[in-house]
């Protein structure tokens, strides 16, 4: 029987790509869906049927499966699905298989997750997948099959996840459908076709992840430019649908009109605004305008529009004109009598267009029409609804970058979206911040350019050979080069209830009001803004102002009750959303042991570099250090108890603040944010624990199993790990070695050990032991060594620390004096310096700081030579394997040759561990994980155009 024929767990289950699946599924408008590799059923086919049992269209599915044991399984699992067709078949052909040369040649030059196997049994999966088909009696056109059978020309959504050798041959069959979803990107399968589409014209890539699994990719191919709007205008519509969105580049700007170089003054700014109720925001935009010191005028367009052209989708979800909403067609919040007292007092500045009363507008895009007969210049067209606010620095700022780059046609922008008034949505690339659709909000404007859309807006001009062009698409300026520059604006949506009643009822949004109190309410952030807002079908999550850096859109102390926008934007809203590293600090939580003395230093050191605004600390409830230049967010307590609830707060955390990497200090994890364990030891596997008994050896297991990468802290640690956990085996992992600190640990003098000394009354040489216990640390060897010492009274004991019970101090009872203490690192380092040796006979260690410790303070040590000790120790101690060669080694370690010898050779080996060179050590390998980006400088590459715009205009 050949392994084809095992049923096997499904591997696209519950992450992100089974949700991409299931959402494209349910929302998009299909009628052909094929799944290559369809298993048994229990993945991604549960993922497509989840979701297309709810789509409107009714599409139909199609499943193919090589395995005919996977197939029946397949088969009787979806038998009650009359839209589910299920083809035992070869996808292709015997002959489109790759040869053996050319499989070896992919391992052998290009790197992927396929050479975390040898190759030998890469091409054994080869031969076998081709001895199934040649001994099956199955067809091998399947893809061909099902398009034959059913009239398909082209799939409207295809998923390739088969064979692991076929992906580039099903690609040539399925190449023009119109969503391609890719898993395996990240090896041979699917590895060339994801290339292959990131350089195809005709697809944009909408959603990837190489972390999940080995990576999958999804794109779609690209719609026309815009679509037809009303017959004034079909003329210019036909032409920019005619003309390839592709194009809009830098050939476009050779074919279009270039403006005149500009003159040394000012360019013009000509803002716009369609209003109706703008109270209490229309106040703020005058504030702004009038001190800015070039030339500008406000075209104020006010009524109420009908539901025509592009608001027409609202009809669908019960958008209505209600009486209560206007005064014949009007404001009635006073925003009229406003408007009309601009008007006299800004004469030449301010123009206010209206119908007659009672008159509606002809959807909005008559209302943007209306302002361009009066502006007969070149100038700068901006639009600006009531309620979104620029501050004047920030309109100085965009006018000079159009005027020293005269080739500029437009902007795009971020923006910080309120959905309360302490409230914005606090991630992008989803609701309200989609980067193929908003915010496009100034262009570049000559007189005869004319609007074809306003939701999304459409500016076009005619280029020189007559073909209509999308100005906002010919060479705009993109999202992150205005954020660089300081150009993001502030958008108080829905920070009011009238602003919600309006869409609840205009708009058709149900129940607006409802939702938006319930979100005012919640007092625990970040949430998902679609558990509020049913419209929002994405996982966009809301977060507090404050933790932005942001203040609430309202204050009883600004003229107008808005407060200018924040005076610094490029500083919040850069390092607001970078891709950055959340450390999360819950080891400090605990106790300020090793671990946390580790992460203090490792913070210390990027605190220092230019890496620090990359990071984000996760204070578990306040018990974290405060260190400079490290953004820190403060974060419920961890409580093993509700660690999946802990995970599913993690994963909304990370979004909302944009982190694209998770690092925890003590193996908590979030559910699908790429991971980076840090591993200190392997204790509790090694001694056999029951790693079911706790929460925390539960949870250790989760995120050692979910980790991308691993940095240990011993070379014995990695060892280990690849023992204990061998599915890790193949992943990234590197050792990065703990250090001291020179600061914290060094020699005392003669006068600050004496001091010590009387001070805890200690009157006798004494030796030293750090953390001990009667376990693995192996205290019962010291006891049985010092007891067997004849001038034992001589000495004293001093025990730091550890859970040492008392009978097990028996053993000494009456022979020396022993202490049980706590002492801190400022007293720990006088410990060290004037003891006779530190006695660590561990027989296991994941590291072993207190042996650099003591010896950064010359104090000589003892020691044992199992499992990390001697990466550590090196040549720099007295080795023991027994409580007789202890007691020997307690003798030989008072002669004052011995006790020179082993300071010397301390101070040598401490030369190998240095705090800097592990941090950037670890910068290094973390700085592979963030894609497209590293710790230190951010990627300057747009996201225009990388994902699909939003079924529905943001309103």
């Amino acid at each position: 029987m050949s392994e084809l024929d095992n049923i096997i767990a499904p591997e696209i289950k519950n992450d992100a790509f089974y949700s991409a699946i299931v959402r494209l599924a349910r929302e998009e408008k299909l009628t052909n869906v094929l799944e290559i590799g369809s298993s048994a059923g229990g993945g991604s086919t549960e993922a497509f049927v989840n979701g297309l049992k709810d789509n409107p269209h009714h599409p139909r599915l199609f499943c193919l499966e090589v395995s005919r044991v996977r197939f029946q399984e397949l088969k009787n699992r979806y038998a009650q699905y009359p839209f589910v067709h299920c083809y035992n078949a070869s996808s292709v052909p015997l002959s489109a298989f790759p040869s053996a040369e050319a499989v070896a040649q992919f391992y052998r030059c290009t790197h992927s997750k396929l050479n975390q196997y040898p190759l030998q049994e890469v091409l054994r999966w080869l031969e076998q997948d081709r001895r199934y088909i040649q001994s099956e009696p199955v067809p091998q056109d399947g893809i061909a099959r099902i398009m034959r059978e059913h009239s398909i020309t082209h799939f409207d959504m295809v998923l390739i996840d088969g064979s692991e050798f076929l992906g580039r041959a099903e690609f040539e069959l399925i190449k023009g459908a119109r969503i391609i979803l890719l898993d395996d990107i990240c090896t041979y399968k699917n590895h060339e076709v994801h290339q292959l589409l990131l350089a195809d014209d005709q697809y944009e890539l909408i959603e990837e992840d190489q972390f999940t699994r080995n990576g999958y990719s999804i794109f779609r191919r690209k719609q026309p430019a815009i679509a037809a709007s009303q017959s004034a205008a079909e003329e210019v519509v036909a032409a920019v649908q005619q003309w390839p969105a592709t194009a809009l580049t830098m050939q476009a700007i050779k074919n279009h009109r270039q403006p005149k170089p500009a003159a040394p003054h000012k360019l013009p700014i000509h803002f716009f605004t369609i209003v109706l109720n703008g109270e209490p925001f229309i106040r703020h935009h005058i504030e702004q305008f009038k001190k800015l010191s070039g030339p500008w005028h406000w075209h104020i367009v006010e009524g109420l529009a009908a539901h025509a052209h592009d608001t027409a989708w609202s009809l669908e979800n019960g958008g209505r004109i209600d009486s209560s909403l206007h005064d014949q067609a009007r404001s009635n919040d006073g925003t009229s009598g406003y408007l009309d007292e601009l008007a006299r007092q800004y004469p030449q500045q301010v123009t206010v267009y209206r119908k007659a009363p009672g008159e509606l507008w002809d959807g909005k895009l008559e209302m943007v029409r209306a302002p361009l007969p009066n502006i007969r210049s070149t100038a700068l067209l901006w639009q600006v609804d009531s309620d979104e606010l620029w501050t004047t620095d920030q309109i100085e700022r965009m006018e000079q970058l159009f005027r020293e780059q005269p080739t500029k046609t437009a902007a795009w922008f971020w923006c910080w979206y309120y959905v309360g008034p302490e409230l914005v949505v606090g991630t992008r690339l989803g609701y309200a911040e989609n980067p193929n659709q908003e915010w496009l909000r100034v262009w570049r404007y000559s007189p005869g350019m004319q609007w074809v859309a306003h939701e999304p807006p459409i500016l076009a001009t005619r280029d020189e050979s007559g073909r209509y062009l999308d100005v906002g698409r010919i060479n705009p300026f993109v999202h992150d080069e205005m954020e660089r520059h300081g150009l993001v604006f502030q958008h108080p949506s829905y920070v009011n209830e009238s602003q919600l009643r309006f869409k609840e009822l205009y708009y058709g949004y149900k129940d607006a009001v409802k939702h938006w109190r319930r979100l005012q309410e919640q007092s625990y952030f970040p949430q998902k803004l679609r558990e509020y807002f049913p419209w929002v079908k994405d996982d966009t999550m809301v977060v507090k102002a404050a933790s932005m850096g942001l203040p609430p859109i309202f204050s009883a102390g600004s003229p107008t009750g808005i407060p200018a926008p924040a005076t610094s934007p490029a500083q919040v809203t850069v390092s607001a959303f970078r891709p950055r590293i959340a450390i999360d600090g819950v080891f400090f939580q605990y106790k300020r042991t090793g671990i946390a003395r580790l992460w203090s230093n490792y913070l210390q050191q990027w605190a220092a570099a230019q890496c620090a605004s990359d990071i984000l600390l996760l204070d578990r409830g306040g018990s974290c250090p405060k260190f400079d230049n490290i953004k820190s967010i403060s974060v419920p307590l961890y409580d093993g108890a509700r660690g999946d609830e802990d995970k599913r707060f993690l994963e909304q955390l990370l979004q909302a603040q944009g982190c694209s990497l998770f690092v925890s200090t003590y193996y908590t994890s979030p559910l699908n944010t790429p991971s980076v364990q840090m591993v200190y030891d392997l204790i509790p596997e090694a001694l056999k624990w029951d790693m079911q008994s706790a929460s925390d050896w539960r949870d250790k297991q989760h995120a050692i199993r979910r980790a991308q990468g691993f940095i240990c802290i011993s070379q014995h640690t990695l060892h280990d790990l690849m023992r204990f956990y061998p599915e890790v085996q193949g992943r990234a992992a590197i050792v990065a070695y703990p250090a001291v600190s020179s600061a914290e640990f060094s020699p005392a003098s003669a006068s600050e050990v004496d001091r010590f000394l009387k001070s805890h009354r200690i009157e006798h040489p004494y030796f030293l032991m750090v953390g001990p216990d009667v376990g693995y640390k192996n205290a019962e060897m010291f006891f049985e060594a010092f007891h067997s010492l004849p001038c034992k009274d001589g000495f004293e004991v001093a025990l730091v620390g550890g859970h040492l019970h008392d009978h097990a101090l028996s053993i000494l009872k009456g022979q020396a004096r022993v202490r049980r203490v706590q002492w801190d690192d400022k007293e720990l380092r006088l410990a060290y310096s004037g003891a006779a040796a530190l006695v660590y006979p561990s027989r296991y260690e994941g590291f072993g700081l207190p042996l650099l410790e003591a010896m950064a303070c010359d104090c000589p040590v003892i020691t044992t030579p199992f499992t990390s000790i001697p990466e550590v120790a090196g040549e720099a101690a007295l080795f023991v394997t027994s409580a007789a060669e202890l007691a020997d080694a307690l003798c030989e370690v008072q002669k004052p040759a011995i006790r020179n010898e082993l300071k010397r050779r301390g101070s040598e080996q401490l030369k190998k561990f240095s705090w800097s060179s592990s941090a950037q050590q670890i910068t290094s390998f973390l700085r592979g994980f963030l894609p497209q980006t590293n710790l230190v400088q951010l990627d300057e590459h747009p996201v225009q155009n990388s994902f699909e715009a939003a079924a529905r205009p943001q309103a």
